[in-house]
C-alpha cells in the first residue's frame, strides 16, 4: 500500500515536470538566405586616339591650277605651297608705270584676284622675311593691263626646306667653303649669291652663272664679282648673306637669301 503511493506520487511529480516547464524554447537555428554577388561588368575596351602622321607630299609636277578667267583692268593667280593652294599669302601687286602698290592676301585655295585697275603693266611680288622654311622673295613676269584683257599670273610655290643647307644662321666658314642647299622643285634654272648684310635688298657682291636646277651645292673662294665694290674677296670677321636665286621660267623669278655667315 505504502509503495503504491509513492509511485502514485512519482508520476504526479512526472507530469507536472513535463506540462509546466519554465525554460525558454531553444531558438530556431537562422535562416540562411543566400547573397547574390554581382559580377564585375567588363572594363570598357580603350579607344586608341588617332595620331597625325605627316604625309609626304607628292612628287613634282603637280597639276597645274585651272587658269582663272579674267576680263580687262582684271588680274588674277594661284600661289602654291609644296604644290597645293595656300591662303593667307600677302602679295604687293606693283603696276610698272607709276610703282602704286596694292595689297593682296590669298583664297583659301591659293588664288587671288583684283578688278578695276588702272591700265598699265603689273606684276606680283612676294616678300618673306619671317620663315626660313619657304621662299624669301619672289616676283612674276609683269604682264600688260588696260582695256583689250586682264592678265592671269601662272601659279609659283612659295615653299622651300630653307633649314636644310649648310652653312647655317651666322657659322663661320673658312673659304673656299663648298655651300650646300635643299632642292626647289619648279626652277628652271639658279644661280648662287652672296649679298651684302641687307637681306634680298642688299647689294650683290657675287652672283654664279646659270646652274642646272637640280644643283645643291656651290664651291665659292669669297671673290667678288659684282660691279661697285673696291675689294677683291670678301672680308674676313664680317657678316655677308648668302643664298639661291631661282628661275622659275614664265612663272617668274626669286630666291632665298638663306642666312648669315662669317668668313
Amino acid at each position: 500500500m505504502r509503495g503504491d503511493r509513492i509511485y502514485a506520487l512519482f508520476c504526479a511529480f512526472f507530469l507536472v515536470g513535463c506540462g509546466t516547464s519554465t525554460l525558454p524554447p531553444k531558438p530556431a537555428d537562422p535562416l540562411i538566405l543566400p547573397v547574390s554577388t554581382p559580377s564585375p561588368e567588363p572594363l570598357p575596351t580603350p579607344t586608341l586616339r588617332p595620331v597625325a602622321l605627316p604625309v609626304n607630299p607628292p612628287e613634282y609636277p603637280y597639276p597645274t591650277p585651272t587658269a582663272i578667267p579674267v576680263v580687262p583692268f582684271e588680274v588674277a593667280g594661284h600661289v602654291l605651297s609644296r604644290g597645293r593652294g595656300i591662303g593667307g599669302i600677302r602679295l604687293s601687286l606693283i603696276n610698272n608705270s607709276d610703282w602704286r602698290t596694292i595689297s593682296i592676301v590669298t583664297a583659301t585655295d591659293g588664288s587671288y584676284k583684283t578688278e578695276g585697275l588702272p591700265a598699265g603693266n603689273y606684276f606680283i611680288h612676294y616678300y618673306n622675311d619671317s620663315d626660313n622654311g619657304k621662299i624669301g622673295f619672289w616676283k612674276t613676269l609683269s604682264r600688260p593691263v588696260d582695256a583689250q584683257g586682264g592678265s592671269y599670273f601662272l601659279p609659283f610655290d612659295v615653299f622651300l626646306v630653307g633649314m636644310k643647307n649648310t652653312p647655317g644662321q651666322g657659322g663661320s666658314v673658312a673659304l673656299p667653303f663648298n655651300f650646300r642647299w635643299a632642292p626647289y622643285a619648279t626652277a628652271s634654272y639658279l644661280r648662287f649669291r652672296v649679298h651684302d648684310a641687307g637681306g634680298p635688298g642688299g647689294k650683290a657682291l657675287y652672283i654664279s652663272e646659270r646652274l642646272p636646277a637640280d644643283t645643291l651645292t656651290f664651291s665659292y673662294d669669297g671673290t667678288i664679282n659684282q660691279s661697285g665694290w673696291n675689294a677683291e674677296k670678301l672680308e674676313s670677321g664680317r657678316r655677308f648673306l648668302w643664298g639661291i636665286y631661282y628661275d622659275g621660267g614664265d612663272a617668274g623669278e626669286g630666291g632665298n637669301l638663306y642666312q648669315d655667315f662669317i668668313p
